[in-house]
């Protein structure tokens, strides 16, 4: 790929920074209100708690 890959370490970089500054540790992960959704719940959950 011409070195395309390696010019987008940066991007990598900083988003592994903005994650580990968030403490999001895997994906999806699910926000209401700026608030991570609790492990209790699922998506599925969501129905009846919203």
């Amino acid at each position: 790929m011409n070195g395309e890959l390696e010019k987008q370490n940066h991007k990598i970089e900083a988003m592994r920074n903005w994650c580990d500054a968030e403490n999001i540790t895997h994906t999806p992960t699910i926000f209401i209100n700026g608030f991570e959704l609790p492990k209790e719940y699922s998506i599925e959950d969501l129905r009846e708690v919203l």
